[in-house]
């Protein structure tokens, strides 16, 4: 007799998703997911909505796209995109962020490997973690994930929210202080500099040519 699972559409979650053991080996073994998933510590949060082209898709798309340059115009690491999936067994988290950063010196001494067995997979802390807040993951990015990554040992932690088109978008650069966050202030430009990257970014919102919204994400 097969182990009981829920059906999330045509994505089967099976029992044994609720220990960290078995939220990895299912998502080893899950191809062609219609949505991301999350463990933190003993849950698990799975978000199945398409990413909106009003600011998720473009804001993820410019923020990760700016910072792979920048990684490879400062040689000092390397920058990763979805799908990159990450986990931290000792803070009891296994996720995929909207991106990630991890210096050289990181990935040497082994603070983040890839997983032996499950290449899609690295293991442990990178230097720095990027998260876009969406509707369906506002609680996950901004509470759960934020107490997480800083039991974890991230050092940087960006949260991008671009939902209100009213305003302009925001993006928080949280950097580790003992073992919590501390927002780093913006100027009164709205540029807002980061200790990871050793560069000042600002974040604005634009419309292209046939009335999309896009993003620009600015560097100094």
């Amino acid at each position: 007799m097969s182990m009981p699972g829920l059906h999330v559409g045509d994505v089967e979650v099976p029992f044994d998703v609720q220990t960290l053991d078995g939220f990895r080996a299912w998502m080893a073994r899950v191809e062609d997911r219609a949505g991301r998933a999350s463990f933190i510590q003993g849950d698990v949060y799975l978000d199945m909505n398409a990413q909106s082209y009003d600011s998720h898709e473009p804001v993820a798309g410019e923020v990760n796209a700016v910072l792979r340059l920048l990684a490879r115009e400062l040689g000092t690491g390397r920058h990763f995109v979805p799908p990159s999936w990450i986990t931290w067994p000792a803070a009891g988290l296994s996720t995929e962020p909207d991106g990630f950063f991890a210096r050289y010196e990181t990935l040497r001494s082994g603070r983040l490997a890839v997983h032996p067995q499950r290449r899609h997979e690295m293991v442990v802390v990178p230097d720095f973690v990027l998260e876009i807040v969406s509707a369906s993951s506002a609680l996950k990015d901004r509470v759960r994930l934020l107490g997480a990554y800083a039991e974890a040992g991230v050092g940087e932690y960006w949260l991008v929210d671009a939902r209100d088109e009213a305003r302009p978008p925001e993006l928080r650069v949280l950097v580790l202080r003992g073992d919590a966050y501390e927002d780093v202030a913006p100027d009164a430009e709205g540029w807002v500099a980061s200790p990871t990257w050793a560069r000042a970014f600002r974040l604005r919102r634009l419309v292209d040519p046939v009335g999309l919204p896009e993003f620009r994400l600015d560097v100094r």
